[in-house]
């Protein structure tokens, strides 16, 4: 669930980054600011902060391959 809500604005053509979209929980949980996010809760279901933004790059590459063979067809 966290990883679709954190890519659902890629998803919608909002933006195509994950850090662009200001609306976005994903600069909350990977920046040190103060945030009402549990951060280290979500951060640890990754094991790590490097891991958690290495699943979320996987999974956009996933999404973009899986719509580059659909515009193709």
């Amino acid at each position: 669930m966290i990883v679709y809500i954190n890519l659902n604005s890629i998803h919608h053509g909002f933006t195509s980054k994950l850090n662009n979209y200001e609306y976005s929980s994903y600069l909350g949980l990977i920046s040190n600011k103060v945030t009402l996010l549990q951060r280290e809760e979500v951060i640890q279901l990754f094991e790590d902060r490097e891991n958690f933004k290495y699943t979320l790059e996987s999974k956009k590459m996933e999404f973009d391959e899986k719509l580059k063979l659909l515009t193709l067809e």
